[in-house]
């Protein structure tokens, strides 16, 4: 009498484990059959009279290779030693302890967050990564938008993080979104905040620049100790996160060498790194100064975006060279990764 047309376990079947009587000759066609199909983790259905015996003498066969396999029959199976299938897996996918993270790069402030993170964006992607980017226009791979809208939420940013082929996620992260429901991320590698303006006060109560500030701030407190904080040296409230941002300090300005603040010039006199707009005999130079030595990195009216160095706005969001330098170290421990 038939009283179910298969055996799963939902339908009232029972699993009992063979693992140590299977026939070396089955358990090589179930490996094969994988391999034939393309994958690196399968079920396989084998139906034989006896399984501790080659199906060579016995007859039988495999019905079905299936791409996402249960593992509940074999960590709690019906009879027999339970085994722990989970943990290969796990191995397979993180191999050397790894743990599957990507770099992150968050961006916020008020204004020069979306240019910022496209030209972030565009070279890393001219580096060689697949990125992921979320912006106020939309969510894009590698260049090719997915999503319209405005997309620089944490929803938007967990559309880049689950996406398996993403190398690097490059995520501006404006107000609102950190209000509704925070980061959708744990810790960051790279936090930047270009600027703290009061263009958007009187929206979910935040009444003043040093309301916004303090929203503005949770995207450098979220660097993890070996990253970088990425603060404006001519903001008043964005230099002042340093107390509370985390991995180390990077400054960008504008201002004349002799009209940098006491607390940059400190910076920068104790090796720390700090992107700076220079006067030079032929104009203006970026200059990157780090363990007590300084670096000339280009001329400002070589960056195409700043339009000879006459759009003022964009040389400021444009710490180009700085975004190169520390792209181009995280790509390198990338590489390290596969």
């Amino acid at each position: 009498m038939l009283l179910r047309p298969t055996a799963n376990l939902s339908t009232g079947g029972t699993a009992t484990d063979r693992t140590d009587e299977i026939h070396p000759e089955n358990a090589l066609i179930a490996r094969r059959a994988a391999q034939i199909v393309g994958l690196d983790i399968a079920g396989i259905d084998f139906v034989c009279p006896d399984i501790s015996r080659p199906v060579s003498e016995t007859s039988g066969g495999i019905i079905e290779v299936n791409a996402g396999p249960g593992f509940r029959m074999h960590l709690e199976p019906s009879s027999g030693r339970a085994r722990n299938v989970a943990r290969p897996v796990l191995d397979l996918l993180f191999k050397g302890g790894k743990d599957g993270r990507i770099p992150i790069f968050a961006i916020t402030g008020t204004n020069g967050k979306s240019t910022t993170a496209r030209m972030l964006s565009h070279i890393l992607h001219a580096n060689g990564a697949t990125v992921g980017l979320t912006s106020t226009t939309g969510v894009y791979l590698n260049g090719e938008r997915i999503m319209t809208g405005d997309c620089s939420g944490p929803q938007s940013a967990r559309i880049v993080l689950r996406e398996p082929g993403v190398d690097v996620a490059v995520l501006e992260c404006a107000r609102g979104g950190m209000l509704r429901e925070g980061l959708a991320f744990d810790a960051c590698d790279i936090g930047a905040v270009l600027n703290v303006h009061g263009d958007h006060l009187g929206l979910r109560g935040i009444d003043t620049i040093e309301d916004l500030a303090e929203v503005k701030s949770v995207v450098v407190e979220s660097v993890r100790r070996s990253g970088w904080s990425i603060l404006n040296a001519d903001d008043i409230h964005t230099s002042a996160m340093s107390r509370d941002a985390g991995g180390r300090i990077c400054y960008f300005s504008l201002a004349n060498r002799s009209d940098w603040p006491d607390f940059l010039r400190s910076h920068v006199a104790e090796g720390g790194r700090a992107v700076t707009r220079e006067r030079s005999r032929d104009g203006w130079d970026i200059v990157i100064h780090e363990d007590g030595e300084s670096m000339f990195l280009m001329d400002v009216d070589e960056i195409p975006a700043t339009f000879e160095g006459s759009a003022e706005f964009n040389v400021a969001t444009a710490w180009r060279p700085l975004r190169w330098h520390i792209a181009t170290t995280y790509l390198r421990q990338l590489s390290a990764l596969h």
